[in-house]
């Protein structure tokens, strides 16, 4: 990941590696779908799992990524099981 993840913002809780993340991951996605490149990537799913839940509605960027990246989870183990 890139250093503009490094971020220390207020949000719930200053001391979560969670909520640092949803503060810098809302910045980045500003003007991204992805956090690396034109598609998901495995950046996008460490970060994912790194932030562990979605982000406060506050922080619309990240929670549209967060969502989007579950959804997509949702269709590769819709895939998986009907194999």
């Amino acid at each position: 990941m890139s250093s503009s993840f490094v971020c220390v913002c207020a949000y719930n809780d200053i001391s979560s590696p969670e909520a640092a993340l949803a503060v810098a991951l809302n910045d980045y996605l500003t003007s991204r779908s992805y956090l690396a490149g034109f598609g998901p990537s495995q950046a996008d799913q460490k970060a994912f799992t790194l932030l562990g839940r979605a982000p406060d509605p506050q922080h619309v960027h990240a929670l549209r990524w967060y969502r989007h990246i579950a959804a997509l989870q949702q269709d590769v183990s819709a895939e998986s099981s009907s194999e």
